[in-house]
């Protein structure tokens, strides 16, 4: 439902102007629940929608220029979706939707803000397109255009158990970003086919889905990686992946796993320092004092750094003064680490471990042996990425279905 194609539609004056789609719902087919929003003389003069989902380019909230007091709902800058579920419907009861397309309007520093291209046009507020249904004098639908659907929601079959995706498997790689696996049309879904979704690197980041074992395509060369509801729907189902931008430390993730320490993990962010992003997480074991020795200096260190990826202990080097034997908090921990893919050690990240925020009101606690920090990557996904997934039906569902 609605006009995508819209979407490269080029005004004449304006340019290519598309800024989103509002959805709309009725029990009437005029859409005259919809039709509330008045102008400062009270006249009716914008419908309110159910949802909007515009573009990511800084126009947002009510439109600048108004119409008689009455400005247009731009969106929120919340991305294009081309699927929505309505959950408050009552069964047996008639709806009428629509999905219109809207362009941006014009202001003089839409070229400023990189809204337009075009500069110093007449300002002039959102055009929307029609929706429309047509109906005879009893009141049966007639005609609905592109834009508009019927829709009479029932209540599934005695038993039915609509089918959900099968936790996603990662087979291969390292990336840590998000697959996420929507379920479109149930009716459509089925429970014979196992798929694969693969990451290429060919020309940039890409991946594409593959039935398994049998190997046959889906799709392929997409490179929608933040959530982009654009993927084609297969089987009833559709693919979003949400990728990482670059290699680095996931501030979220750094936490104490083992202990009631509450120093903290600094991250140094300086790529100056280090030759090497490694891939890895990594878990901090607390020892008794000298449990482990610095990488060159010496310096006696109270812990020993797991590498998670290869489940070996990882070289440490102290950046603490010459003068002590002993490591002290605060002092730089450089991680120097074998590289397979240089074939040889590098320095790869560079942490402090702090006490909690001075300016708190909160009584330090050290790590005594025993305790454990973690430490996450985040990862952009990589050729050798590989998850598989399947459809899951109830065995009631099953039943319905034999």
């Amino acid at each position: 439902m609605g006009q995508i194609g819209r979407t490269v539609a080029r005004d004449p004056i304006y340019g290519y102007d598309f800024e989103g789609y509002a959805l709309y719902r009725s029990t009437d087919p005029g859409f005259l629940e919809s039709w509330k929003i008045t102008d400062a003389d009270g006249n009716k003069t914008f419908s309110r929608p159910i949802a909007i989902f515009d573009l990511k380019d800084g126009l947002r909230g009510p439109h600048p220029i108004g119409v008689n007091g009455a400005q247009f709902q731009t969106g929120f800058d919340s991305g294009l979706r081309y699927t929505y579920t309505d959950t408050t419907v009552e069964n047996g009861q008639t709806y009428y939707y629509a999905v219109t397309s809207f362009d941006q309007g014009y202001d003089l520093d839409f070229d400023e803000r990189g809204i337009s291209d075009h500069p110093d046009l007449l300002p002039i507020a959102p055009a929307e397109c029609t929706k429309r249904i047509d109906v005879d004098v009893t009141g049966n639908i007639v005609e609905t255009d592109v834009n508009t659907v019927v829709v009479v929601p029932n209540a599934p079959a005695s038993g039915y158990v609509q089918p959900s995706i099968s936790e996603i498997e990662h087979v291969s790689g390292i990336g840590s970003g998000k697959i996420e696996i929507l379920v479109i049309d149930p009716q459509k879904i089925t429970d014979i086919l196992q798929y694969e979704l693969r990451f290429t690197e060919d020309q940039g980041i890409a991946y594409g889905v593959y039935t398994f074992p049998e190997n046959n395509v889906v799709f392929t060369n997409s490179s929608y990686l933040n959530g982009e509801d654009l993927n084609p729907i297969f089987d009833g189902i559709r693919a979003l992946v949400y990728d990482k931008e670059e290699l680095e430390i996931d501030l979220d993730s750094l936490r104490w796993i083992k202990g009631e320490s509450n120093y903290r993990v600094k991250i140094n962010p300086g790529k100056s320092y280090r030759d090497y992003a490694m891939p890895a997480n990594y878990e901090i074991y607390f020892l008794e004092s000298g449990a482990d020795t610095s990488h060159i200096t010496g310096h006696l260190l109270p812990f020993k750094i797991k590498n998670l990826m290869t489940g070996e202990y990882i070289k440490v080097r102290a950046a603490s003064p010459r003068d002590t034997p002993y490591w002290n908090f605060g002092d730089d921990l450089y991680f120097y680490e074998y590289v397979p893919d240089l074939k040889a050690f590098k320095f790869t990240w560079i942490i402090d471990i702090i006490p909690p925020d001075t300016t708190e009101a909160i009584v330090p606690i050290e790590p005594v042996a025993g305790d454990i920090y973690f430490i996450k990557t985040s990862r952009p996904f990589a050729a050798d990425d590989v998850f598989r997934f399947k459809p899951v039906f109830d065995s009631h569902r099953q039943k319905i279905n034999a």
